[in-house]
């Protein structure tokens, strides 16, 4: 059972490509086309509905919704929203692409494209001819000098409509001469050998077209390409000048930046380190007497300072007297400091002024 499951599994896939398949080489065949210049597009009247499909679509989404909503909800509404657009998109999808397909039938029927579909029992060298001449005048025709209409009226689309005829009769020709092959007498020799004599003149005259369209493409991209070069270069110019101005600014801003922080770091005075040196050595030092006058070694007598009491008596009073005590001899030590950088200030000073007047 598992195996018929399988085999049919296959067989259904195997469709699938296949149909896939013939609808890829269908939009290939439709996509290769010439156009007759001298009638007017008979399916217009069909893909001008082309451009509603989409407003068509919202607004039956939105009414939907909004119906919906009101009638069960936001979460049941919500769901029937997501499942009415899914169908609409879908539906116009399938529409737009029927539209499409009846538009591009109909125009084959009145002679207004002709696509290799069209020529479908023309020989393989006039097929692939023609797919080259519908690739070098699609060049031709999105180059920028075409559109900037610098070759005026270019009769392309003339030349690639009577090539497709060209290649008609040459499909028309051939399926004669394979119809009548099989059933040929001796008199229908001489007209198989004509019918291949015009379907050679075709080929020949085909591939002419197709490497002249080729050169021609070839020239009017070399051409568009120059056009393309000063809007070019400008641009490249534009970006540099921007990248130039940004750096510009950037620099501006960084040296900005600089002189703020370099005006504050002058405005701040400075801590000396010797001073923080000083002050330090000087507690220590007042620790250090005040901790031999209040141990009192081997019965020598220290003086200590006049605002420190004695500690024999009491011990503990030891560690808040020797604060008092380094307090005091940092504190001298700062005056003492301070007071000889103001002396050498001063000296400093009456001997420029000595020296200026002996200058004088």
């Amino acid at each position: 059972m598992s195996k018929t499951s399988a085999a049919g599994n296959a067989i259904a896939l195997v469709g699938i490509g296949a149909r896939g398949f013939i609808l890829f080489r269908a939009f290939q065949q439709l996509r290769r086309h010439a156009v007759n210049p001298d009638m007017e597009d008979p399916g217009a009247k069909l893909t001008r509905w082309l451009p509603a499909i989409a407003p068509v679509a919202l607004a039956v989404v939105v009414a939907v919704g909004v119906a919906t909503v009101s009638a069960w909800g936001a979460v049941v509404g919500g769901v029937l929203t997501v499942a009415s657009l899914l169908v609409v998109v879908i539906a116009g999808i399938v529409f737009a692409a029927y539209l499409w397909l009846a538009a591009e039938d109909y125009r084959r029927k009145e002679g207004y494209v002709v696509c290799e579909a069209d020529y479908a029992d023309a020989p393989r060298q006039i097929k692939a001819t023609m797919r080259r001449i519908y690739r070098s005048a699609r060049a031709v025709r999105v180059g920028r000098a075409h559109q900037d209409g610098m070759f005026g009226e270019l009769e392309l689309d003339r030349l690639v409509f009577a090539a497709a005829e060209q290649a008609i009769l040459s499909s028309e020709v051939a399926a004669g001469v394979r119809d009548l092959k099989p059933d040929a007498q001796e008199s229908d020799r001489e007209l198989i050998a004509v019918a291949d004599t015009q379907i050679k003149a075709i080929t020949e005259h085909l591939v002419e077209v197709e490497r002249t369209l080729k050169r021609s493409a070839s020239t009017a991209d070399h051409l568009s390409k120059k056009i393309a070069e000063p809007e070019k270069r400008w641009a490249e110019q534009k970006a540099a000048d921007e990248a130039r101005t940004a750096a510009q600014d950037r620099r501006r801003r960084a040296r900005e930046k600089l002189e703020e922080a370099t005006v504050e770091a002058k405005a701040k005075v400075p801590v000396e380190a010797a001073d923080i040196e000083e002050r330090i050595a000087a507690v220590a030092t007042g620790y250090d007497e005040v901790t031999q006058v209040s141990g009192g070694e081997e019965g020598e007598k220290v003086d200590s300072p006049s605002h420190v009491s004695s500690t024999d008596e009491d011990p503990k009073a030891v560690g808040p007297a020797a604060i008092r005590a380094a307090k005091y001899s940092a504190v001298q030590a700062t005056k003492r400091s301070s007071g000889g950088v103001r002396k050498l200030k001063k000296l400093l000073d009456e001997n420029t002024a000595a020296g200026d007047q002996r200058n004088g």
